[in-house]
């Protein structure tokens, strides 16, 4: 017969009270059923996940289904972000501008990409100060997005994204508010649009 995964004759040759350690935690599970090797259901799970990862066709499979898991679920978890992100404000924005500080090669190495989507795309027309007063002043100084008057200076939002191809050209700019700026991301801004977050008039 089998103990756990140990072949015996007799159950007089198991030690009943050896330790049996959860294979997932390390805890002790010595007190439950003679062949489990997790202590619950969430140690059995991240076992199964870490089996899976063990090989290269494991991980493509997992990326699958956890790309498609997450369309499904996508504007349930992008409006908990939000929300959690309005919530927690201070607190984000103190965890951000200590990263910065503590991470400096890492935003140089931002810069650098930007730097490179912005001037490696074939559309690419740098403009001066001069079109970019004269863009906000067209906007009466307002979000082109939300018509809101903002405090502080109004940010420089592509259309179309430089992430989506989108060309870094006057033509390609508007004038927001950062919080407009922000929520568009990289967004397309028909996609924006139809969010429930994008800013009403």
């Amino acid at each position: 017969m089998k103990f756990g995964s140990v072949e015996v004759t007799s159950l007089h040759d198991v030690d009943l009270t050896a330790e049996r350690l959860c294979r997932s935690c390390g805890c002790d599970v010595s007190h439950k059923r003679s062949n489990a090797v997790y202590c619950s259901r969430d140690c059995k799970s991240a076992g199964a996940h870490q089996r899976l990862r063990a090989t290269p066709e494991g991980k493509a499979a997992e990326r699958v289904r956890n790309k498609a898991r997450y369309e499904g679920e996508a504007e349930k978890r992008r409006a908990g972000a939000i929300d959690y992100y309005e919530r927690n404000r201070e607190l984000r924005v103190q965890y951000a501008r200590e990263w910065r500080a503590e991470n400096p090669h890492r935003r140089r190495d931002q810069a650098d990409r930007r730097a490179a989507l912005m001037v490696g795309n074939p559309g690419f027309c740098p403009f001066g100060v001069k079109e970019w007063e004269a863009l906000k002043r067209r906007f009466d100084y307002r979000c082109a997005y939300c018509d809101s008057r903002s405090s502080g200076p109004l940010h420089k939002d592509h259309v179309v994204p430089l992430a989506k191809g989108g060309r870094h050209a006057i033509a390609n700019i508007l004038p927001t508010c950062v919080d407009c700026n922000s929520h568009k991301s990289d967004l397309l801004l028909a996609v924006w649009k139809g969010r429930p977050s994008y800013p009403r008039r």
